[in-house]
């Protein structure tokens, strides 16, 4: 991977904590 790019996982968890606060929005 790059620098900066993001690993699968990673995506994974940021895409979980958008939908957290997207939800509480």
């Amino acid at each position: 991977a790059t620098v900066g790019e993001p690993t699968e996982a990673e995506r994974e968890r940021f895409q979980a904590a958008v939908n957290r606060m997207e939800g509480q929005g």
